[in-house]
C-alpha cells in the first residue's frame, strides 16, 4: 500500500534546515507553505526579543512549523514500522478513515503539525494578550475555518479542514479515542511539538541545555492499548532519553525562556499591546506581524501622545530596560511572595520617583504523576516489546522524581536611570 494519497502528495520538493538538514514536503502541502499566511510565520520570531539576550535567537515561527511537521513525520513512521497491523486496524475503524487508512491519517498529522502555529500572534506568546482568551491557538483555529477551507478540501478530502481543527482545539473533546496517539504526538508531555523548540532553541541560542538524544527517542517510541484508545509510551531500553527531555525543559525554562531580560521585555509588550488591543480583530491580528507592529513601535517612541504607550515603545525600540534589583527563584513559593510583595511596597512607598515593577514567573515543567501526588496526573508507560508488561515511568526513574514539575521566581526591577 502506498503511504501517499496522490502523485502530488509525494515529497518530490525539499528545504534545508540547520536542525534537521532536509525537510521534505509536497506539491500539495507546498501550496499551504507559499500561502501569505503561513508566509507571515517567517516574520514572527519564536522566542519574541530573546535576541536582546541571545543575538543568535533570530529564528522563526516559520521553520519551526516546518521542523514539528518533520519530526511528527519521524514519530508516525517509527510507530507505523513496530506497530503497524494495531495502528491500521485501530485508524480504520474512524468513520472516514475507512479506505487509503495509513495515508490519509499521515498526511492529516503533517498537516496538522505544519499548521498548528498559523495564527500566532506577534512576538509570539509574548503578544498573545491580542488573542481571544490569551490563546494563540483560537487564531489558528479561525485561519483554518475561514482563510484555509476551501483550499484545504479541494486539495485533500471535503472536511479535513474538521479534523486539523479538532487536533488544534485543547480540550480534545471531539477526538474519538482511536487518534488520542496522534495528538500526544504534537501536544503531550513526549510531544514533537516542544522537542523541536527545544533543539531549535538552543542551537539559536548558542546554549546547550535544551539538547537531549531526539533520535534516540524516536526510536523508542512504543504504544499503549487500552480497549479503543492507543497512547503513547516508550519502550523499555529507552526511558532515559526521556529524562534528559525533562531535564532540557527545566534547563531552558530556567535559564533562557524566563531570563531577566527576556521577561523584561515581554513585559513592556505585553502592557503596549494591551494599551492598543481594542484595535484588532482577528482578522487584523492575521495581517500583522512582529516587523508591522515593530515600525508602529518606533512611530508611537517619537510621537505617541499617550504616556505610557511612548515609554513602552521607547524602552523596546532603544533597548532601555529596567534594571534587576532582587530575585527569588528558581523554587519561590507562597511565603517568598509574601516577603517579595513587602520588599516591593516598602520601596515603592521609600522611593516615590522610581519606576519599580514586581514580576511573578512560573512555569510547568511536566505533569506526570509520582510518588506523593494528591491527585492523579498523566501517566507514560515503559513498555517491553512482545509482552504486556508496562510500567509508569516516574516509578522507575529518581531522576525525574527529583526534577521540579514547576518552577517559580520573584524578581523586582527599577528603573536605574533615575537613581
Amino acid at each position: 500500500m502506498s503511504q501517499f494519497l496522490s502523485e502530488k502528495d509525494k515529497p518530490i520538493l525539499r528545504i534545508r534546515c540547520p536542525v534537521h538538514g532536509f525537510i521534505r514536503f509536497s506539491e500539495n502541502e507546498e501550496k499551504f507553505i507559499n500561502h501569505p499566511l503561513f508566509q507571515r510565520l517567517r516574520n514572527i520570531k519564536q522566542l519574541a526579543l530573546a535576541c536582546y539576550v541571545y543575538p543568535g535567537a533570530l529564528h522563526s515561527r516559520f521553520e519551526h512549523s516546518l521542523g514539528v511537521m518533520e519530526l511528527v513525520t519521524q514519530a508516525f513512521d517509527s510507530l507505523y514500522r513496530n506497530y503497524g497491523k494495531i495502528l491500521e486496524k485501530s485508524f480504520s475503524s474512524v468513520y472516514g478513515f475507512k479506505k487509503q487508512t495509513v495515508p490519509k491519517v499521515r498526511q492529516l498529522v503533517r498537516l496538522v503539525a505544519l499548521l498548528h502555529d498559523i495564527g500566532h500572534t506577534p512576538f509570539s506568546h509574548a503578544g498573545e494578550i491580542l488573542a481571544p482568551d490569551a490563546k494563540h491557538e483560537n487564531i489558528s483555529i479561525y485561519a483554518i475555518k475561514n482563510r484555509l477551507k476551501k483550499l484545504l478540501n479541494e486539495t485533500y478530502w471535503e472536511g479535513i479542514e474538521e479534523w486539523i481543527v479538532k487536533f488544534i482545539d485543547d480540550p480534545q473533546k471531539e477526538l474519538p479515542p482511536q487518534f488520542s496517539i496522534l495528538k500526544q504526538l504534537i501536544s503531550s508531555h513526549m510531544d514533537f511539538d516542544r522537542t523541536d523548540y527545544l533543539i531549535r532553541d538552543s542551537f539559536y541560542c548558542g546554549v546547550d541545555y535544551g539538547r537531549f538524544d531526539y533520535k534516540r527517542l524516536l526510536e523508542s517510541l512504543a504504544i499503549k492499548q487500552d480497549n479503543d484508545k492507543i497512547d503513547i509510551a516508550i519502550d523499555k531500553g529507552g526511558w532515559h532519553v526521556f529524562e534528559a527531555l525533562i531535564l532540557a525543559r527545566y534547563q531552558m525554562n530556567t535559564q533562557v525562556y524566563y531570563h531577566r531580560i527576556r521577561r523584561i521585555y515581554d513585559y513592556y509588550i505585553k502592557e503596549y499591546l494591551k494599551i492598543i488591543k481594542n484595535e484588532f480583530s482577528i482578522d487584523r491580528i492575521l495581517d500583522n506581524d512582529d516587523i508591522t507592529i515593530l515600525n508602529r513601535m518606533r512611530t508611537d517612541a517619537e510621537k505617541s501622545d499617550n504616556k505610557l504607550l511612548k515609554n513602552y515603545a521607547y524602552r523596546i525600540t532603544n533597548r532601555k530596560h529596567h534594571k534587576l534589583i532582587l530575585e527569588v527563584g528558581d523554587h519561590a513559593d507562597a511565603n517568598d511572595l509574601r516577603k517579595v510583595k513587602k520588599v516591593f511596597d516598602n520601596i515603592k512607598s521609600q522611593y516615590k520617583d522610581i519606576d519599580f515593577i514586581l514580576d511573578d514567573g512560573s512555569g510547568s515543567i511536566y505533569k506526570l504523576f509520582v510518588a506523593g501526588d494528591q491527585e492523579l496526573d498523566n501517566d507514560l508507560f515503559i513498555v517491553e516489546k512482545n509482552s504486556d508488561i508496562s510500567n509508569r515511568l516516574t516509578g522507575k526513574s529518581r531522576i525525574i522524581s527529583i526534577i521540579p514539575k514547576a518552577f517559580r521566581v520573584f524578581r523586582i526591577f527599577a528603573d536605574t536611570r533615575v537613581c
